[in-house]
């Protein structure tokens, strides 16, 4: 990352911070950010020594958000994967595109329900999306069933993958069974 900063250090930090609003502003509500240039968002407004005392840490899905980018960065190194900002072959594009062996993925984050909802709803991480993997600090809303006499099996269809960080990090008995969970639900 910092091979970037070199030819024009101004230039690499407002992408920077263009890329974390985008991120924060998908986290927090599930919308992007109206304008292109929408103000900053700090990760806290609380000084580094004091995040890990913010009453409001545990409700924000900044742990779960901050896990997740830190199995998808352990990944990155023992399996190959790689990570951008770039759009998928569908022209999706979430906070960053992971690419396995045998996939791409645009990865969001959603730090409550409602962000997650406001994902789907504004077409960013449509529901039957399969190059879509949603990691959910609180975990999704359960889905109820349109109508009784839906179809049962499968369908043919794919469809987008939600992970449950809030689950898989109570669950975990190791960061071994940790990664293994993750690669589970994100089906990666």
């Amino acid at each position: 990352m910092a091979a970037h900063a070199d030819d024009d250090r101004l230039a690499f930090i407002r992408g920077l911070l263009e890329t974390q609003t985008r991120a924060l502003t998908l986290l927090r509500s599930g919308k992007e950010p109206a304008i292109a240039t929408a103000p900053y968002q700090p990760i806290s407004s609380q000084p580094v020594d004091r995040i890990p005392i913010d009453p409001g840490l545990e409700t924000s899905g900044m742990r779960e958000f901050a896990a997740g980018l830190g199995l998808i960065g352990r990944a990155v190194r023992a399996r190959g994967w790689s990570i951008d900002l770039a759009e998928t072959a569908h022209g999706r594009r979430g906070a960053l595109r992971l690419a396995t062996a045998g996939r791409e993925s645009a990865v969001f984050f959603a730090a409550n329900p409602k962000a997650g909802v406001e994902l789907e709803a504004s077409g960013a991480a449509p529901l039957h999306a399969e190059d879509v993997v949603v990691l959910h600090s609180m975990g999704p809303v359960e889905r109820r069933p349109r109508s009784p006499h839906g179809r049962f099996g499968r369908t043919g269809r794919g469809a987008a993958r939600h992970v449950d960080m809030s689950e898989l990090l109570h669950e975990a008995d190791s960061l071994p069974d940790l990664e293994r969970g993750f690669r589970q639900q994100a089906a990666l």
